[in-house]
């Protein structure tokens, strides 16, 4: 029998203009409660969606904040998001509200998430 987990997730919205309060979703984090171990992030599949909200977005740079992001979670999971969550989210990367989740797999539970806000 399968144990399930805690785990936290966020996700992760690119805000051309937080004045017009606009948004898409651009990827989804999930981090296992401590003390397990697990971390991870699932981008979105395309950039379509946001180049229709943004057409002078720099995918570049959008491209490297997510590996980063994506690194630092599976190198130090729950602690790397919570100093995610604590800058100043002002800019245009936002993250939603932190919610939990139950489930027996990270990896299976992150895919889920994707397709359900990705």
């Amino acid at each position: 029998m399968n144990r399930d987990y805690k785990f936290n997730f966020v996700v992760v919205r690119y805000v051309p203009d937080p004045l017009r309060e606009e948004f898409v979703n651009i990827a989804v984090a999930l981090v296992a409660s401590p003390p397990e171990k697990f971390g991870g992030l699932r981008r979105t599949a395309s950039w379509d969606t946001l180049l229709k909200l943004d057409r002078k977005a720099d995918l570049n740079v959008l491209s490297s904040i997510l590996d980063e992001m994506h690194r630092a979670l599976r190198s130090r999971g729950y602690p790397a998001l919570h100093e995610y969550l604590s800058l100043d989210s002002s800019n245009v990367i936002q993250f939603s509200e932190l919610r939990s989740t139950i489930a027996s797999d990270g990896q299976a539970e992150l895919d889920r998430l994707a397709a359900q806000y990705l």
